[in-house]
């Protein structure tokens, strides 16, 4: 898509409404405001928990023997260990700098759309429960061909 600058311009400071929050590009940085701390800390409970559970099921396997314990607490325990990585290369910035953004793109998975930034670091940031998809979706494009 080309369009010229003064298409471009047009959409610095723009704010779009998410459904607990907003997000704001701009010129030099993104401002996003969401209850993505609450997110992270809650997976980390969740996975630390099960993980738990899964050694504790380990643990009644080498008491009992019965192969039930050993493969669902495997199963759990591992799973819940890679949720828990995943989690720790999650980022939960209020401001991003544009220097520090490597992309950005929306994605969908599951029927949930959301944004992903990936920042230089290795981290990334995602910003769900977008109210209004088709707004964002027109804007991204000439945010991209300016600042990325």
């Amino acid at each position: 898509m080309i369009c010229n600058v003064t298409q471009i311009s047009n959409y610095y400071g723009k704010k779009f409404i998410l459904k607990k929050g907003e997000i704001a590009f701009g010129e030099t940085q993104i401002t996003i405001n969401d209850n993505s701390r609450k997110d992270i800390r809650n997976r980390y409970f969740l996975s630390i928990t099960w993980v738990f559970y899964g050694l504790t099921s380990l643990y009644k396997y080498s008491t009992t023997g019965d192969e039930f314990m050993l493969w669902s607490g495997m199963l759990i325990s591992i799973s819940h260990l890679g949720l828990f990585i995943h989690t720790l290369l999650r980022s939960n910035d209020e401001k991003i700098a544009l220097k520090d953004v490597k992309s950005i793109k929306l994605q969908e998975r599951f029927g949930n759309i959301f944004i992903v930034i990936k920042l230089n670091n290795g981290k990334f940031r995602l910003v769900n429960n977008i109210e209004d998809i088709t707004e964002i979706e027109s804007y991204l494009p000439f945010y991209h061909y300016k600042n990325i």
